[in-house]
Parts: structure tokens; C-alpha cells; sequence
């Protein structure tokens, strides 16, 4: 079984990116449990991020290099899955620049995005949604005095980060138009709830906004349209969004290889899932860079699998530790990790909802 073992730990080594500096990787590992806990490390984290360069990586133009934003994420929530939900968070919002119409929007907002002075929260999950016949949109916009004035409310939106802060919103308009625009925290009229009481992910500046009678000018408007821009984001919105869960799966995996305790039985499954986790984050990326060989069906079959292999996952972690792992104080990290593959199935578009699109049924 040694041989066995030590093919396993060279699989996974020879799996990794250098992507995270020490330096980072070791703040990560230091603050995981706070990150989860409070939100003590809030407004650090993503600075942290934007010094690592995380920020900047799979920008070329023809994606070839969109691996590496989706292996950064990876990275990071291997250690965190709070600091991998804002990576996700920031670095989804500058795919969205990619796509504007207006080249001046792209130009105002993305050096602060890039270095991390400015915050990023996507907000489109509701648009997902709406464009696949889940839930209605939240937010509604009415043209008055020459401006485009928004009532509603969007109830839980990560990254909103006090200070700097833009989120994307899609907003139902007159003639059954929908529209993507920016809105900013500080707008009058915007008001950002405390953070929401959440069991985990504290230190995600996760948070609800209300829009009462906010004025927005046409420099707001990302995209016309909220069904061409969805259609086009969506590879790289979902591939990005799941880099957090196989995070979250590969750490988990790679703990049960490097347990004394490790036996054949957990062994062999954790090199399965490993390798099941990689084949996944492949398609995801070629889903990028080949536009066309996925469906958006395809993509949310990816997402609902990798939500059932990240449980699978920690499931073997504590199996592999025993019954050490309820003893209190004894394993907090796993019962970290537990608390956020709770969380992955409930990440919008939840894969309840995902389930209900595809025609099938829920557990």
C-alpha cells in the first residue's frame, strides 16, 4: 500500500499550478478559520489577493490562458472557500468588462478592479435565473428626467466591500427589455444591510442591497441586453464560480492521502475523485477557450457533480480521520470545510434550481 500511497501524493503534486506565492498561501492557511468565522480579516483579503497578482491572470484575448484565472481560484479556496468565493467575486466582474459595450466603462472601472481599490460583486445570478425560467427579476428600472431610476432588492450579494464597491444588476425596463448596469455603493438611494448572519463566509463582506428610487445615467449601462451578455459570460461565470468547489474537494482529498491513518479504502477513492475533479475543471475551460463545446446544460451537469464530489470528498477527509473528528476542538479545519460543502449546493443558481432546469429531480 506505501507504493500506492506515494503514487497518489505524485499524482496530486504533479497536478498543481505555482500559483499562490508562500506568502499568500500561508496568510490563507494562518486566517481560513477567522475568514469563516468573523469578519476581522474582511477588509484585507482582498488586497492580499490583488498583490498576489490574482487579479490579472487569464486576461489574453483569445482565453488561452483562462486556465490560469479558474486554477487561481482553485488555489485559494483549497485554503479558504470565503477567499475563494471573493477571487470568484472580483474576478467574474472583470470578465464582465471584457463584454461592456462602452470602452470608457472598461477604462474608468478596471485599473482600480485589477489592484484591488475597487471591489467587484457580480449580482448576476438572479439574471441566470430569470433567463432560465427560475425566478423573476428583482430589480426593475424606469426611465425618468433623462436618467433610469431602479426599485428592488437583491438579498444576498458577496464582495460588497465598504468603500469602493461596484455591482453588476440586471434590471427588468419597459417592452420586456432587460438590462445589465453598474451600480455603486454610495449611490443615493442604495442601501447596504449589515452583514448577513451567515453560519460561515463572514469574511466575504456578504451582504443584501435595497434600490429605493436610485438614479443611474446611460454610463451605467453595461449591456442592452441581459440575454446576449448572460449568453456570453456564462462559460466563464460558471467555470470561474466552480473553481471554489474543487478547491474546496482537492484540499479535502489531498488531506486524506497525507493521513497516518490513510488506508486502501479511502486511498483508492480520493485518487478516483481527484481525477474525476480534474476531467471536470478540463471541460470547463475548453468550454472557454472553444466556445461550443459545451451546452449550458453541460455546464450545469459539471456544476451539480462537483457540488456531489466536494460532499464525497469531505465525507473521506473525516472518515479517514475517524471518530476523533467529533471530539470538540480536535479538527476545526474539517468541520470548517464540512460547513462549506453545505454551502456549495446553495450557491446561486443552486443546484436544486440547476436540477429543476435539466428536468430532473431534486433529492
Amino acid at each position: 500500500m506505501g507504493n500506492a500511497l506515494k503514487r497518489a501524493e505524485q499524482a496530486v503534486l504533479a497536478s498543481e499550478q505555482p500559483v499562490l506565492s508562500p506568502h499568500l498561501a500561508q496568510w490563507l492557511e494562518e486566517h481560513a478559520l477567522s475568514l469563516d468565522n468573523d469578519a476581522s480579516q474582511a477588509q484585507a483579503l482582498l488586497p492580499r489577493l490583488a498583490q498576489d497578482g490574482l487579479l490579472s491572470l487569464g486576461l489574453e484575448a483569445d482565453f488561452s490562458d483562462f486556465g490560469d484565472a479558474v486554477q487561481s481560484i482553485v488555489a485559494v479556496a483549497e485554503h479558504s472557500l470565503t477567499a475563494g468565493f471573493v477571487l470568484w467575486s472580483q474576478r467574474t466582474f472583470i470578465e464582465y468588462l471584457r463584454d461592456v459595450q462602452d470602452p470608457a466603462m472598461r477604462e474608468r472601472y478596471l485599473p482600480g478592479l485589477l489592484d484591488g481599490t475597487i471591489a467587484g460583486a457580480t449580482g448576476l445570478s438572479n439574471a441566470i435565473k430569470f433567463l432560465g425560467g427560475i425566478e423573476e427579476l428583482q430589480v426593475r428600472a424606469q426611465p425618468e428626467q433623462g436618467q433610469w431610476q431602479f426599485e428592488g432588492r437583491l438579498p444576498w450579494i458577496t464582495n460588497l466591500r465598504p468603500g469602493k464597491c461596484l455591482v453588476a444588476v440586471v434590471a427588468a425596463m419597459p417592452e420586456d427589455q432587460a438590462g445589465i448596469w453598474v451600480a455603486e455603493l454610495g449611490d443615493s438611494g442604495l442601501e447596504r444591510s449589515a452583514d448577513l448572519d451567515l453560519v460561515g463566509l463572514r469574511g466575504s463582506n456578504t451582504a443584501a442591497l435595497q434600490f429605493d428610487a436610485v438614479r443611474l445615467g446611460a454610463e451605467r449601462l453595461m449591456h442592452p441586453d441581459a440575454g446576449q451578455f448572460v449568453r456570453s459570460v456564462r462559460p466563464r461565470f460558471m467555470a470561474l464560480q466552480c473553481g471554489m468547489t474543487m478547491g474546496l474537494a482537492r484540499r479535502s482529498l489531498k488531506q486524506v492521502l497525507a493521513a497516518p491513518r490513510c488506508q486502501w479504502v479511502q486511498e483508492e477513492p480520493a485518487r478516483r475523485l481527484l481525477d474525476r475533479v480534474q476531467k471536470l475543471s478540463d471541460v470547463l475551460v475548453d468550454a472557454v477557450r472553444k466556445p461550443g463545446s459545451a451546452t449550458p446544460p453541460d455546464l450545469f451537469k459539471v456544476r451539480i457533480e462537483l457540488s456531489s464530489l466536494a460532499s464525497q470528498a469531505v465525507a473521506l477527509e473525516s472518515s479517514a480521520i475517524g471518530g476523533a473528528t467529533y471530539m470538540q476542538g480536535k479538527h476545526p479545519q474539517l468541520l470548517r470545510r464540512y460547513r462549506e460543502a453545505m454551502l456549495v449546493p446553495l450557491i446561486s443558481p443552486t443546484v436544486a434550481q440547476l436540477k429543476a432546469e435539466l428536468g430532473q429531480d431534486a433529492p
